[in-house]
């Protein structure tokens, strides 16, 4: 008996392989998606917990503290099911409600009249307060203008270089996360006058320069920052 030999023709086994391939394109990224979106949802959660005793502290209080502006760090780990790993951070600011609250990358955000943060932290933003007490965050780039109120210029780790041109020491603050320096003194240890005015380096290539402000006038306000 004579046997007829049954297969794929390689035409049909490309075609195979390309259906495959076009599969894969849509479902490892969508299977990715779903994962960095679980992770997150989990941080989220987390600071679910933190909800009760910020009420709490508003009822009994009035409001957030006025000084420090509140907030808290996730860090979380994305996988995405070949064995690679990232390890990425999420950073909450807690605020009154009568703020508002700007983010963006690459971008100009202006500031009104009422109370705003405005969050600079992904990057090569300008920021420009306005007439009411502003945050604004600070992030690897970043231009910022505090404008006429009290405001608080606000730096995570790993801010980048930053320029600050208009603080006022006598109204502004500063306010860096307290793993970056030690003490106040440990700060303006590490803050040198230069053409543009006093920077403060961290060493690890993070810079805050304060236009047309001196060392020597830090020193003499040294309640201008806060490590927290």
């Amino acid at each position: 008996m004579k046997r007829i030999a049954t297969g794929f023709t390689l035409v049909e086994l490309m075609i195979v392989v390309a259906v495959v391939g076009i599969l894969a394109t849509i479902a490892i990224p969508s299977y990715q998606d779903y994962v960095v979106r679980g992770r997150v949802s989990e941080a989220l959660a987390a600071m679910g917990a933190c909800k009760t005793s910020i009420a709490d502290y508003v009822a009994n209080k009035g409001g957030l503290p006025s000084k420090i502006v509140a907030q808290d760090t996730f860090n979380y780990t994305v996988a995405d099911g070949h064995g690679g790993t990232d390890v990425s951070t999420l950073s909450v600011i807690v605020t009154n409600p009568n703020v508002d609250y700007l983010a963006g990358a690459n971008t100009t955000l202006n500031g009104g009249n009422g109370k705003q943060v405005l969050d600079g932290s992904a990057g090569h933003d300008v920021l420009i307060g306005g007439n009411s007490p502003d945050v604004l965050v600070g992030g690897i780039g970043d231009t910022m203008t505090g404008g006429n109120g009290p405001d608080t210029f606000l730096f995570r780790p790993h801010y980048g270089a930053n320029t600050i041109t208009d603080f006022n020491f006598h109204n502004d603050v500063i306010q860096l996360d307290k793993s970056i320096f030690s003490s106040v003194a440990d700060l303006l240890n590490h803050t040198t006058n230069t053409a543009n005015g006093a920077v403060i380096d961290d060493t690890h290539g993070d810079t805050i320069t304060l236009t047309s402000v001196t060392l020597e006038q830090l020193q003499t306000h040294q309640n201008d920052f806060y490590l927290v």
